[in-house]
Protein backbone atom coordinates (compact mmCIF):
# COMPACT_ATOMS: atom_id res chain seq x y z
CA UNK A 1 0.00 0.00 0.00
CA UNK A 2 1.56 3.27 -0.40
CA UNK A 3 2.03 6.23 1.92
CA UNK A 4 -0.54 8.27 0.37
CA UNK A 5 -3.30 6.13 0.40
CA UNK A 6 -2.50 4.74 3.96
CA UNK A 7 -2.40 8.23 4.75
CA UNK A 8 -5.98 8.98 3.39
CA UNK A 9 -6.93 5.84 4.92
CA UNK A 10 -5.65 6.74 8.14
CA UNK A 11 -7.35 10.74 7.83
CA UNK A 12 -10.87 8.77 7.95
CA UNK A 13 -10.39 6.55 10.00
CA UNK A 14 -9.50 9.53 12.48
CA UNK A 15 -12.86 11.86 11.24
CA UNK A 16 -14.91 8.72 11.80
CA UNK A 17 -13.38 8.39 15.24
CA UNK A 18 -14.16 11.96 16.37
CA UNK A 19 -17.37 11.73 14.86
CA UNK A 20 -18.24 9.11 17.55
CA UNK A 21 -16.55 11.03 19.90
CA UNK A 22 -14.10 7.86 20.73
CA UNK A 23 -10.40 8.37 21.80
CA UNK A 24 -7.96 6.31 20.55
CA UNK A 25 -7.48 4.27 23.58
CA UNK A 26 -11.66 4.10 23.81
CA UNK A 27 -11.37 2.84 19.82
CA UNK A 28 -8.45 0.13 20.64
CA UNK A 29 -10.51 -1.01 23.55
CA UNK A 30 -13.70 -1.52 21.03
CA UNK A 31 -10.80 -3.49 18.62
CA UNK A 32 -8.60 -5.05 20.75
CA UNK A 33 -5.80 -3.17 19.12
CA UNK A 34 -3.36 -0.95 21.13
CA UNK A 35 -3.80 3.04 21.24
CA UNK A 36 0.00 3.39 19.83
CA UNK A 37 -1.39 0.75 17.06
CA UNK A 38 -4.40 3.33 16.21
CA UNK A 39 -2.25 6.37 16.33
CA UNK A 40 -0.03 4.60 13.76
CA UNK A 41 -2.81 3.85 11.60
CA UNK A 42 -4.12 7.63 11.78
CA UNK A 43 -1.12 9.06 11.05
CA UNK A 44 -0.60 7.09 7.96
CA UNK A 45 2.75 5.01 9.57
CA UNK A 46 0.93 1.76 9.21
CA UNK A 47 -1.48 0.14 7.07
CA UNK A 48 -4.21 -1.98 8.41
CA UNK A 49 -4.84 -5.26 7.57
CA UNK A 50 -7.79 -6.34 6.29
CA UNK A 51 -8.86 -7.99 9.96
CA UNK A 52 -7.98 -4.84 11.84
CA UNK A 53 -9.71 -3.10 8.56
CA UNK A 54 -12.90 -5.38 9.23
CA UNK A 55 -12.49 -4.57 13.52
CA UNK A 56 -12.55 -0.99 12.78
CA UNK A 57 -15.02 -0.48 10.01
CA UNK A 58 -17.62 -2.04 13.00
CA UNK A 59 -16.41 -0.74 15.51
CA UNK A 60 -17.04 2.59 13.76
CA UNK A 61 -20.55 1.77 12.06
CA UNK A 62 -19.30 2.18 8.50
CA UNK A 63 -18.36 0.22 5.75
CA UNK A 64 -15.09 -0.86 4.73
CA UNK A 65 -15.47 0.65 1.23
CA UNK A 66 -15.90 3.90 3.08
CA UNK A 67 -12.48 3.79 4.91
CA UNK A 68 -10.87 2.70 1.86
CA UNK A 69 -12.45 5.05 -0.57
CA UNK A 70 -14.22 7.74 1.01
CA UNK A 71 -17.85 8.70 0.35
CA UNK A 72 -19.10 8.87 -2.68
CA UNK A 73 -22.26 10.52 -3.43
CA UNK A 74 -23.74 11.17 -7.13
Amino acid sequence: MSFLLALEIGKRIREFREFHDLTQGELALKTGLTPAAISMIEAGRRAPTAPTLIKLSDALFVTTDRILKGERRR
